[in-house]
């Protein structure tokens, strides 16, 4: 390498550097939580992540619920029971859209 490219590289690694520090700053003064309250937060992440618990709003009045990923599940089925099943190809979803555009355009 010559010496006008070796300095572009280290110029772009050196602003690499100052911006991975600006980062860090950045989200060291946003991070509000304290650290128990942190590993409580992580522990409900890895929870979520795998599949045991769902954390979601309630339809009703929009407060926060944290369920077993089976109870969820349960609770789903029951409510998408009155729905019917639509095959899922393009051309029959089109069709079923078109229909719902038509009763609704009457």
């Amino acid at each position: 390498m010559d010496e006008r490219t070796k300095a572009y590289v280290d110029g772009a690694f050196t602003k690499l550097r100052d911006l991975k520090k600006a980062v860090n700053q950045q989200y060291a003064e946003k991070n509000n939580i304290n650290g128990k309250a942190r590993q409580s937060l992580d522990k409900l992440k890895k929870l979520v992540t795998n599949e045991i618990i769902v954390i979601c709003k309630s339809n009703k009045d929009g407060k926060l619920l944290i369920l077993n990923t089976s109870d969820y599940r349960a609770s789903m089925e029951r409510e998408l029971v009155q729905f019917e099943s639509l095959p899922l190809h393009s051309r029959t979803i089109n069709a079923h859209l078109d229909n719902i555009r038509h009763s609704c355009e009457k």
